[in-house]
């Protein structure tokens, strides 16, 4: 492992569960926008809305899943790059 994220101890403890991440994750999608843009033009046009709004959502699930893993496993801030350089070897 590279000593670049490693870190000494600071007292600090993970306080987070699996289930807590997962919820911080499933709401970090922003479902006020999301329902608006569902009944903003369903109606009027017969373009089969709600079976791309299943099939997205289907897909969308799974990004939660991975975000709220990645979350639970490596609890560092900075977040997003952290994971990314780590997965990806940045």
């Amino acid at each position: 492992m590279s000593d670049l994220f490693i870190r000494k101890a600071t007292g600090l403890v993970r306080s987070w569960s699996v289930f807590d991440a997962f919820i911080y994750a499933f709401f970090s999608v922003n479902l006020v926008t999301l329902g608006l843009y569902i009944f903003s033009q369903m109606y009027y046009f017969e373009g089969g809305l709600i079976n791309s709004l299943l099939l997205s959502a289907f897909f969308i699930l799974f990004e939660v899943v991975v975000y709220a893993g990645l979350i639970a496993v490596m609890p560092r801030s900075g977040g997003d790059y952290v994971w990314q350089s780590r997965i990806l070897g940045g």
